[in-house]
């Protein structure tokens, strides 16, 4: 942080781009002669000055996240496993409540899920594409599993803290699970 002396107390400001646009504005608001030029150049300062308010406040500002990573992904599986047909960007869009991400935004994670393997592409033209879950939820929840037990320092011990997490009627699908793969097994 820069602290700059102010008067007689002392005064911390984040060395952001707002407060680099600030003065930037301001300098150009000195030098410029033309009063179209310095018309502009103030414009461009109140937008800069309101920018600054609204991170001094704490505000949400354009290109903020207001989701943590892999959330949105969350949010459009969740559509369509709940649709349980083909959905386009925009039903899926329609199915969020605020705030709503632009159609782009979820033509982007679409695409991710395409290429992570959690989504198929269908196309009947070139402007018409709908997805689908290309795996249920219980098989994506399944590989969630399976994965972080794999990245787990010691396994045994993973599954033993794991199983003693779970309800007696959960041990008891664990172990009815475990009989039956055991006996398709079996020649």
């Amino acid at each position: 942080m820069a602290v700059r002396a102010k008067d007689q107390g002392v005064s911390i400001t984040p060395p952001n781009s707002t407060c680099r646009r600030i003065a930037s504005c301001c300098s150009r608001l000195r030098t410029h002669s033309s009063r179209r030029s310095r018309h502009r150049a103030a414009t461009r300062y109140g937008e800069a000055e309101r920018d600054h308010e609204r991170v001094r406040n704490g505000e949400a500002m354009a290109g903020v996240r207001s989701r943590s990573a892999g959330a949105l992904e969350a949010l459009v599986m969740r559509a369509l496993w709940t649709a349980g047909a083909p959905l386009n960007a925009k039903s899926i869009q329609a199915t969020f409540e605020d705030p709503t991400p632009a159609h782009t935004t979820v033509l982007t994670v679409l695409s991710r899920l395409e290429t992570k393997g959690m989504v198929t592409r269908i196309s009947t033209s070139p402007r018409r594409v709908e997805f689908e879950a290309a795996m249920t939820s219980a098989q994506a929840h399944a590989a969630d599993m399976v994965e972080v037990l794999d990245d787990a320092h010691d396994r045994d011990d993973a599954l033993m803290a794991f199983t003693d997490n779970l309800s007696d009627a959960d041990l008891d699908l664990v172990m009815d699970a475990i009989t039956s793969r055991r006996s398709r097994r079996r020649p």
